[in-house]
């Protein structure tokens, strides 16, 4: 435990982009999703462009910001390949929302699928946030956001997400 404390207290706190410009609505879900199973505060800042920003420790905003940028190509690919279905690709006004569906599925699923590996091996106290991360997350002061949640309309397309 000692080591555990001593390891923590001298690392350093890294307030790192992890995209920039303007995200799809989905984006935000996403990165909310991985900074909680990754030890990291999310936040983002608006201006000309948006910034999407994670703070932690080193070690931890370095794997979230990995983790992130690869599972949002696995998203995108995926639900690429679903826009390409003959039966998705002609139904040209409501394709969007199809689409919208699908992610929405897909960001579900894998925000359980996390869950359950931290329940199945016990992660919920090693995955809090450490206080010096909270201290400066509170020295930001941060307000809260809007609201990116969508609402489904087709529920067949969310459960294929």
């Amino acid at each position: 435990m000692f080591d555990y404390k001593t390891k923590q207290d001298t690392q350093n706190i890294t307030n790192q982009v992890i995209y920039e410009g303007r995200p799809h609505k989905w984006v935000y879900e996403f990165a909310r999703i991985i900074a909680k199973n990754f030890r990291v505060k999310f936040y983002y800042e608006q201006g000309n462009t948006i910034l999407l920003h994670f703070l932690g420790l080193d070690t931890d905003v370095q794997i979230a910001e990995i983790t992130f940028h690869y599972a949002k190509g696995s998203v995108s690919y995926c639900a690429q390949n679903f826009m390409q279905k003959k039966e998705i690709k002609r139904k040209y006004k409501r394709k969007w929302e199809l689409k919208r569906d699908y992610i929405e599925g897909y960001l579900t699923g894998l925000s359980k699928a996390l869950n359950q590996l931290v329940i199945a091996n016990g992660y919920e106290l090693s995955l809090q946030l450490p206080q010096i991360v909270l201290s400066s997350a509170k020295e930001l002061n941060l307000v809260a956001g809007k609201d990116t949640s969508h609402t489904i309309k087709d529920y067949s397309i969310y459960y294929n997400g």
